[in-house]
């Protein structure tokens, strides 16, 4: 067989802990037990944003309340799914000085990982972030 070579890649490599992760949520820290002989298939989309790497306290400060509420929002409409092997983690990433990013993985058995991939997408984009009633000032 014919060994290809590696090429360098600014997208995060596989989950969890990351070199380079700014801020994570999701439920990415709990393992999923396979069922049988079911796969367990993982979704990753990279999303381009440098302007992390530019953002100031007060930025990054908000981006990581707006990542704590979308934990505490999606826990509840997606504790079912959880609870069938389902995860989804939304996290930002540094991948060098002038280049960051959003990741989003969903993460599923095969039969699923569609449906509930959308399903989070989804409820991810709609997520506002945090209620003013919500911040304690």
């Amino acid at each position: 067989p014919k060994t290809l070579k590696s090429m360098p890649s600014v997208v995060p490599p596989a989950l969890w802990v990351v070199p380079g992760c700014v801020y994570v949520s999701g439920q990415f820290n709990e393992r999923v037990e396979p069922l049988g002989e079911e796969p367990v298939v993982t979704l990753t989309l990279w999303l381009p944003a440098r302007c992390i790497t530019e953002a100031s306290v007060k930025s990054r400060a908000a981006g990581r309340m707006w990542l704590k509420s979308l934990q505490v929002a999606l826990e509840s409409p997606f504790f079912g799914a959880a609870l069938a092997g389902c995860r989804w983690e939304c996290a930002f990433f540094t991948t060098s000085p002038y280049e960051a990013g959003m990741r989003l993985s969903f993460q599923a058995f095969s039969d699923s990982v569609s449906s509930f991939a959308t399903d989070a997408a989804l409820a991810i984009a709609q997520h506002a972030g945090p209620a003013p009633e919500d911040l304690e000032l």
